[in-house]
Protein backbone atom coordinates (compact mmCIF):
# COMPACT_ATOMS: atom_id res chain seq x y z
CA UNK A 1 0.00 0.00 0.00
CA UNK A 2 2.99 2.37 1.04
CA UNK A 3 4.48 1.90 -2.60
CA UNK A 4 1.17 2.55 -4.30
CA UNK A 5 0.72 5.29 -2.63
CA UNK A 6 4.10 6.81 -3.90
CA UNK A 7 3.98 5.93 -7.15
CA UNK A 8 0.35 7.83 -7.07
CA UNK A 9 2.01 10.93 -5.39
CA UNK A 10 4.71 10.99 -8.31
CA UNK A 11 2.14 10.64 -10.79
CA UNK A 12 0.54 13.69 -9.24
CA UNK A 13 3.70 15.32 -9.11
CA UNK A 14 4.88 14.36 -12.63
CA UNK A 15 1.30 15.86 -13.88
CA UNK A 16 1.32 18.85 -11.90
CA UNK A 17 4.81 19.64 -13.15
CA UNK A 18 3.39 19.40 -16.39
CA UNK A 19 0.04 21.56 -15.52
CA UNK A 20 2.61 24.23 -14.52
CA UNK A 21 4.75 23.87 -17.50
CA UNK A 22 1.47 24.08 -20.49
CA UNK A 23 0.41 27.38 -18.41
CA UNK A 24 3.16 29.20 -19.37
CA UNK A 25 1.97 29.04 -23.23
CA UNK A 26 -0.45 31.58 -24.05
CA UNK A 27 -3.79 30.37 -25.17
CA UNK A 28 -4.54 32.08 -28.35
CA UNK A 29 -8.20 30.61 -29.31
CA UNK A 30 -10.39 33.40 -28.04
CA UNK A 31 -14.30 33.24 -27.46
CA UNK A 32 -17.27 35.23 -25.97
CA UNK A 33 -17.39 33.94 -22.52
CA UNK A 34 -20.74 33.80 -20.83
CA UNK A 35 -18.94 34.72 -17.36
CA UNK A 36 -22.15 33.42 -15.04
CA UNK A 37 -22.52 30.35 -16.72
CA UNK A 38 -18.52 29.62 -16.24
CA UNK A 39 -19.04 30.52 -13.02
CA UNK A 40 -22.19 28.29 -12.26
CA UNK A 41 -20.64 25.05 -14.54
CA UNK A 42 -17.28 25.72 -12.00
CA UNK A 43 -19.57 25.32 -8.85
CA UNK A 44 -21.92 22.65 -10.21
CA UNK A 45 -18.89 20.59 -11.04
CA UNK A 46 -17.59 21.21 -7.19
CA UNK A 47 -19.30 19.73 -3.80
CA UNK A 48 -20.13 23.13 -1.65
CA UNK A 49 -20.37 22.66 1.93
CA UNK A 50 -23.70 22.16 3.22
CA UNK A 51 -25.96 25.42 3.44
CA UNK A 52 -23.14 27.18 1.24
CA UNK A 53 -24.00 30.63 0.61
CA UNK A 54 -22.31 31.68 -2.77
CA UNK A 55 -23.00 35.15 -4.31
CA UNK A 56 -22.02 36.41 -7.79
CA UNK A 57 -21.93 39.59 -8.23
CA UNK A 58 -20.52 40.38 -11.54
CA UNK A 59 -20.54 43.89 -13.53
CA UNK A 60 -19.02 42.29 -16.46
CA UNK A 61 -21.14 39.69 -17.34
CA UNK A 62 -19.51 38.48 -20.99
CA UNK A 63 -15.62 38.51 -22.24
CA UNK A 64 -13.90 37.86 -25.56
CA UNK A 65 -11.10 35.43 -23.97
CA UNK A 66 -9.38 32.39 -23.87
CA UNK A 67 -12.11 30.67 -21.90
CA UNK A 68 -9.98 27.83 -20.61
CA UNK A 69 -7.02 29.31 -18.87
CA UNK A 70 -9.50 31.84 -17.10
CA UNK A 71 -12.00 29.37 -16.35
CA UNK A 72 -8.67 27.05 -14.43
CA UNK A 73 -7.61 30.29 -12.51
CA UNK A 74 -11.15 31.06 -11.45
CA UNK A 75 -11.96 27.12 -10.73
CA UNK A 76 -8.43 27.03 -8.39
CA UNK A 77 -9.41 29.76 -6.56
CA UNK A 78 -12.65 28.56 -5.97
CA UNK A 79 -12.11 24.93 -5.28
CA UNK A 80 -8.92 26.34 -2.48
CA UNK A 81 -11.93 28.09 -1.02
CA UNK A 82 -14.18 25.37 -0.11
CA UNK A 83 -10.98 22.87 0.90
CA UNK A 84 -9.01 24.91 3.20
CA UNK A 85 -12.53 26.09 4.84
CA UNK A 86 -12.89 25.33 8.43
CA UNK A 87 -16.12 23.63 9.78
CA UNK A 88 -16.28 26.26 12.30
CA UNK A 89 -18.51 28.82 10.44
CA UNK A 90 -20.81 28.72 7.76
CA UNK A 91 -18.99 28.50 3.99
CA UNK A 92 -19.12 31.77 2.53
CA UNK A 93 -17.89 32.44 -0.80
CA UNK A 94 -18.47 35.89 -3.33
CA UNK A 95 -17.25 36.80 -6.98
CA UNK A 96 -17.50 39.83 -8.40
CA UNK A 97 -15.98 41.71 -11.34
CA UNK A 98 -15.75 44.84 -11.82
CA UNK A 99 -13.85 46.68 -14.95
CA UNK A 100 -10.31 48.37 -14.13
CA UNK A 101 -8.95 49.95 -17.15
CA UNK A 102 -7.93 47.67 -19.69
CA UNK A 103 -8.26 44.84 -17.16
CA UNK A 104 -11.17 42.59 -15.77
CA UNK A 105 -10.71 43.14 -11.76
CA UNK A 106 -12.43 39.71 -10.43
CA UNK A 107 -12.19 39.09 -6.49
CA UNK A 108 -12.51 35.92 -4.80
CA UNK A 109 -13.41 36.11 -1.70
CA UNK A 110 -14.55 33.19 1.38
CA UNK A 111 -14.62 33.85 5.34
CA UNK A 112 -12.47 30.37 6.12
CA UNK A 113 -9.20 30.84 7.67
CA UNK A 114 -7.26 32.77 5.96
CA UNK A 115 -3.74 32.78 5.35
CA UNK A 116 -1.00 33.54 7.87
CA UNK A 117 0.85 36.69 7.56
CA UNK A 118 3.83 34.71 7.57
CA UNK A 119 2.95 32.26 4.73
CA UNK A 120 1.20 35.00 2.35
CA UNK A 121 4.48 36.01 0.46
CA UNK A 122 4.70 31.98 -0.53
CA UNK A 123 1.30 30.97 -1.73
CA UNK A 124 2.30 31.35 -5.12
CA UNK A 125 5.49 29.77 -5.05
CA UNK A 126 5.69 26.45 -6.32
CA UNK A 127 5.49 23.33 -4.09
CA UNK A 128 4.43 25.81 -1.30
CA UNK A 129 1.59 24.53 0.94
CA UNK A 130 0.01 25.80 4.21
CA UNK A 131 -0.51 22.43 5.67
CA UNK A 132 1.75 19.31 6.19
CA UNK A 133 -0.66 16.96 4.83
CA UNK A 134 0.03 14.47 2.54
CA UNK A 135 -2.61 15.88 0.08
CA UNK A 136 -2.47 14.10 -2.99
CA UNK A 137 -1.72 17.58 -5.04
CA UNK A 138 0.84 19.47 -2.94
CA UNK A 139 1.33 23.23 -3.81
CA UNK A 140 0.81 23.71 -7.29
CA UNK A 141 -2.42 25.16 -7.76
CA UNK A 142 -1.93 28.62 -7.03
CA UNK A 143 1.30 28.73 -8.87
CA UNK A 144 -0.71 27.71 -11.99
CA UNK A 145 -3.02 29.89 -11.61
CA UNK A 146 -0.59 33.04 -11.37
CA UNK A 147 1.19 31.54 -14.15
CA UNK A 148 -1.75 31.52 -16.15
CA UNK A 149 -2.73 34.95 -15.49
CA UNK A 150 0.80 36.76 -16.95
CA UNK A 151 1.01 34.60 -19.65
CA UNK A 152 -2.13 35.99 -20.94
CA UNK A 153 -0.78 39.62 -19.82
CA UNK A 154 -2.59 39.80 -16.05
CA UNK A 155 -1.83 39.06 -12.62
CA UNK A 156 -3.38 37.28 -9.47
CA UNK A 157 -2.97 38.69 -5.79
CA UNK A 158 -3.65 37.81 -2.83
CA UNK A 159 -5.26 41.17 -1.20
CA UNK A 160 -3.26 40.96 2.17
CA UNK A 161 -5.36 43.99 3.27
CA UNK A 162 -8.38 42.24 3.09
CA UNK A 163 -9.43 42.61 6.99
CA UNK A 164 -12.70 40.84 7.24
CA UNK A 165 -11.01 36.81 7.65
CA UNK A 166 -10.47 34.78 5.33
CA UNK A 167 -8.75 34.98 1.73
CA UNK A 168 -9.40 37.77 -1.10
CA UNK A 169 -7.57 36.64 -4.44
CA UNK A 170 -7.54 38.87 -6.98
CA UNK A 171 -7.36 38.89 -10.86
CA UNK A 172 -6.43 40.73 -13.15
CA UNK A 173 -7.29 39.68 -16.15
CA UNK A 174 -7.09 41.73 -19.78
CA UNK A 175 -10.31 43.00 -20.82
CA UNK A 176 -9.34 42.94 -24.63
CA UNK A 177 -6.94 41.03 -26.73
CA UNK A 178 -3.48 42.19 -25.93
CA UNK A 179 -1.72 42.34 -29.43
CA UNK A 180 2.05 43.41 -27.73
CA UNK A 181 2.24 39.59 -25.72
CA UNK A 182 0.80 37.76 -28.97
CA UNK A 183 3.98 38.91 -30.88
Amino acid sequence: ERIQARVQRMENLTEDLLNYARAAKRCKDVAQVDLPGLIQNILDLLVLPENAQVQIALEIKELLTPKAPLETVLRNLISNAIKHHDAVRQFQLTIGNEAAGSYLCFRVVDNGPGIPANAQDRVFRLFQTLTGTGTSHGGVGLAVAKRLCESHGGRLELDKNHVTGGCCFVIWWPRFPRSDIDE
